[in-house]
């Protein structure tokens, strides 16, 4: 008979390292925080998936710029809460005027402790907002959510990995403290049985296409030692 023990399934920091690994996302650059322990334990969970410690933060989120250019693909850097995450934004940001795809996973209060708007630690001493990290990070992340429930926890995840690849930008995934360890069927069972990560093919318009190579080619023709400074686009 099959078992409904509920350790059967993935915890969602699980689901995250293996949607990871699929991604060719083999290091992640961290600095460790009381609101991001959860994060890290259950990342630290998945094989193949190595936690790298940094000096600090801005460190962190310079190592996953790095990883991502090296690669071709996805970086990822995981921080905690407010204080953690703006040590690491001038990096994002940087990865967001090259156009580089970086993974911001913050750990963040758990999810009482935003409803009650509790006066915390990490925080810029105003309890009834706690919304100043994503403020920060808006303009420099195409894409900004937070799991804080197991029911579209499987869906944001995946949606700020698409965000990031399909747009070449950097994404800020904030983690409640409660939600990365807890096993939920959502995330499938174990092993890890998921289906495999599509990402939407973007399709050129073949007559844009070959309308601007012809262009191209006539401006070319008549050039002896043409220099051709290629830009971030071409990744």
């Amino acid at each position: 008979m099959e078992s409904r023990d509920s350790h059967d399934y993935l915890c969602a920091g699980e689901y995250l390292g293996y949607r990871l690994l699929e991604l060719g996302v083999t290091h992640v650059f961290n600095v460790p925080g009381d609101f991001n322990l959860p994060l890290l334990d259950s990342l630290a969970k998945v094989p193949g998936l190595t936690l790298v410690n940094t000096s600090n933060e801005l460190n962190a989120a310079y190592a996953a710029d790095g990883f991502a250019r090296a690669t071709g693909g996805l970086g990822c850097c995981a921080t905690t809460f407010l204080v953690g995450a703006l040590s690491a934004i001038n990096g994002v940001a940087a990865s967001y005027a090259e156009e580089i795809p970086v993974l911001s996973l913050v750990g963040v209060p758990s999810t009482r402790q935003y409803q009650g708007m509790c006066s915390l630690h990490h925080t810029l001493g105003n309890a009834e907002d706690m919304s100043q990290e994503v403020d920060c990070y808006r303009p420099v992340t195409c894409y900004q959510t937070i799991l804080r429930s197991f029911t579209d926890a499987r869906y944001l995840i995946d949606r700020a990995l698409t965000k990031a690849l399909k747009q070449r930008k950097p994404v800020l995934l904030e983690v409640c403290r409660d939600i990365p360890m807890e096993p939920h069927s959502s995330f499938g069972r174990r092993p890890p049985f998921m289906a495999p990560f599509a990402l939407p093919r973007t399709v050129s318009d073949p007559a844009a296409l070959e309308a601007a190579a012809a262009a191209v080619q006539r401006f070319l023709a008549d050039k002896k030692m043409p220099l051709i400074v290629a830009g971030r686009r071409v990744r």
